[in-house]
């Protein structure tokens, strides 16, 4: 778990706050992809990523 980051997506709380994204939510957008990932490949965390392989059901979690 990172210091302060309540939802454990990798953005701390603070730095949540001042980008839009919710810091109580991993997935700030809904689009199956957790925030801190989203930032951390130049994506938008704030936007819903309707070609991501998860939302297009590509990725399979067993």
């Amino acid at each position: 778990m990172y210091a302060g980051d309540c939802d454990n997506d990798g953005i701390s709380d603070g730095d949540e706050v001042l980008n839009g994204t919710n810091p109580q939510e991993a997935d700030s957008d809904g689009d199956f992809i957790l925030s801190g990932e989203e930032a951390l490949y130049g994506e938008d965390p704030t936007i819903f990523d309707i070609n991501s392989p998860e939302v297009r059901g590509e990725v399979c979690y067993s």
